[in-house]
């Protein structure tokens, strides 16, 4: 919850946001956590934790890749993080 990123003074945060990592098999479908997320419609996604962070404090670099993501995390946690 919560998650901060920073590198050589620069900070970003991602306040009321709260990222769960579900391992799953190809056949385990059956987490009870995942079945009140689908309740909820909240959508699976599959991101790196890293790569965020890199691309919410680099905004210099091409960040496209993650775009998607970053909106759909922008939607969900309070308007704390800058695009």
């Amino acid at each position: 919850m919560d998650i901060a990123f920073s590198h050589l003074g620069a900070t970003n945060e991602m306040t009321g946001l709260c990222v769960a990592e579900l391992k799953e098999g190809r056949t385990g479908h059956g987490s009870p956590f995942a079945a009140i997320m689908r309740r909820w419609a909240v959508p699976p996604v599959s991101f790196s934790k890293y790569c965020i962070g890199i691309a919410l404090l680099r905004p210099a670099l091409k960040h496209n890749t993650f775009k998607p993501v970053l909106l759909q995390a922008a939607r969900a946690a309070t308007p704390t993080i800058a695009l």
